[in-house]
């Protein structure tokens, strides 16, 4: 129903996504026991974001943390959500708190090029080279090489 509501191109992308929350923090409650009504509200969660209610996705991502059938890679994805959030609203502190909380070493190099984007906005610009030097080290493959190579460049 949720993904009906969402897709749904009767409705305004507005309606859509009012409706489409609705039904989908009714799913997570009426799941409230199962990983699905993790997905629900992350789902959601994105979805009051998209509608730009800040308050109300932090939230959600908030919940999904502390939801117990919320697996490992919810919760990482959950604290990445909230750091972009927190970084949106220029809530330094909070955002990197978040990042450092993500415990998936595969996304060290995400966690990395936030930090670094981050400490670009407070103007600590060495910190950010140091981030992103570190991450070219660390994670040669990375998907945000070129980016980060282009950033040092500029830095």
């Amino acid at each position: 129903i949720a993904r009906a509501m969402l897709t749904n191109p009767a409705l305004s992308e507005d309606e859509r996504l009012t409706q489409g929350i609705s039904a989908l923090r009714d799913f997570a409650k009426s799941e409230s026991g199962t990983t699905l009504s993790v997905l629900a509200l992350m789902e959601s969660g994105e979805a009051y974001a998209r509608q730009t209610q800040i308050d109300e996705s932090i939230a959600v991502f908030q919940d999904v943390i502390k939801h117990t059938e919320a697996t490992t890679f919810l919760r990482n994805a959950a604290r990445l959500s909230l750091a972009a959030l927190f970084e949106q609203q220029q809530r330094w502190d909070e955002a990197e708190m978040m990042l450092d909380s993500i415990n998936i070493a595969s996304w060290e190099d995400v966690r990395w090029r936030a930090m670094a984007r981050i400490a670009i906005a407070k103007g600590e610009t060495e910190k950010a080279k140091n981030l992103l030097e570190h991450l070219l080290e660390k994670a040669p493959d990375s998907v945000f090489r070129q980016e980060t190579e282009i950033l040092l460049l500029s830095l």
